[in-house]
């Protein structure tokens, strides 16, 4: 009896590790977890000048991160857990230093994600988007 139990454990806490979400370049969402797809864009400009900044650093947990092009212009996409409905946000970083024409100060952003699909299927819970993101960076004076 007591091996039975202790196989059973076994199992069912296997079955809740493989439930949950996981991290960056692995598999996004496991089979019976709900998870929506996400779609951002927009472009990183200087504050003062509106000039846009290359090489910096967009952070969306968790689908990951992308860097913004010589325009200032970043994308990020894909499917992960539907966690992030109301009170998300963009974490942006100067990962470069001075090559992209100076060290900007870090920024989170507070994202207003709208539904634009529904999802299909028990767990897929839609398409949540955001696009033409304005993000203003200052530069900082500390460094």
């Amino acid at each position: 009896m007591m091996r039975f139990v202790y196989r059973l454990l076994v199992t069912l806490l296997g079955l809740i590790g493989l439930a949950g979400c996981s991290g960056k370049g692995e598999t996004a969402v496991e089979y019976g977890q709900p998870y929506a797809t996400y779609r951002l864009d927009g472009q990183v400009v200087t504050a003062k000048e509106n000039q846009p900044i290359k090489g910096i650093k967009i952070l969306f947990r968790p689908l990951g991160d992308t860097l913004t092009d010589t325009n200032g212009v970043w994308q990020l996409d894909g499917e992960f857990c539907s966690w992030c409905f109301d009170a998300c946000s963009l974490e942006v970083h100067d990962t470069d230093g001075d090559s992209s024409g100076g060290k900007f100060q870090d920024k989170t952003v507070p994202l207003t994600l709208t539904k634009t699909a529904n999802g299909s299927g028990k767990w897929n819970e839609g398409t949540y988007e955001q696009h033409d993101i304005q993000i203003e960076l200052d530069r900082d004076s500390t460094k």
